[in-house]
């Protein structure tokens, strides 16, 4: 019974060992974990602020390029500016000189125009009366041609006048114009009065060509 006992014990000795040394593994493998977890942070915190100051230290370096930049450009916008008055100075020297010029050439211009215009209107008035004389010569010349024109019209008024009292009087002398059909007594001109009439018709063709002819 007693070997038991013991026996019993010794087991339950072993197993506290066991338990123990497991539990001194396991507080083991947790520092162990926690060191890990430790330098990693440590080295990330480390990368971080090292990325931070490079970040820092490019951004520095813009400020003072930029700032460089900036008091070379302010220099040469107040050369430019300086130029610029200088050449605004020159250029209102040089339109104050123009304009003088121009308002003397503007005078000259217009003590010209004005002779000039003396001079048109002289030229006009003696167009005008030159213009007035020929129209009245042309008047006097056509009136003499426009009185042979109505003589010739009256003439040929009259010789219509005789050839229509010559027609009539043929017409009345028995002539009644050519055969008209079978049932119609109408008789033929005699071969006298159709020569007759043939002549009046170009004795009046003549007159009419002659009158037409200036």
């Amino acid at each position: 019974m007693q070997q038991q006992q013991q026996q019993q014990q010794q087991q339950q000795i072993l197993q506290q060992q066991q338990q123990q040394t497991l539990q001194q593994q396991q507080q083991q493998q947790t520092r162990q974990q926690q060191t890990q977890r430790h330098t990693r942070q440590t080295s990330f915190r480390s990368s971080k602020s090292a990325a931070a100051a490079a970040a820092a230290n490019q951004q520095q370096r813009q400020l003072q390029a930029a700032a460089a930049a900036a008091s070379s450009s302010t220099i040469e916008q107040q050369k430019a500016t300086a130029e610029g008055s200088k050449n605004q100075q020159q250029a209102a020297a040089a339109s104050s000189s123009s304009s003088s010029s121009g308002n003397k050439q503007q005078q000259q211009q217009q003590r010209a125009a004005a002779s000039s215009s003396k001079r048109t209107g002289f030229c006009g008035k003696r167009q005008q009366s030159e213009g007035r004389a020929a129209a009245a010569a042309a008047a006097a010349a056509y009136a003499p041609a426009a009185a042979t024109a109505a003589a010739a019209a009256t003439a040929a008024a009259a010789a219509a006048a005789t050839a229509a009292a010559a027609a009539a009087a043929m017409n009345r002398g028995g002539y009644r114009g050519p055969p008209r059909g079978r049932g119609d007594r109408g008789e033929a001109a005699p071969p006298q009065q159709q020569q007759q009439q043939q002549q009046q018709q170009q004795q009046q063709q003549q007159q009419q060509q002659q009158q037409q002819d200036p």
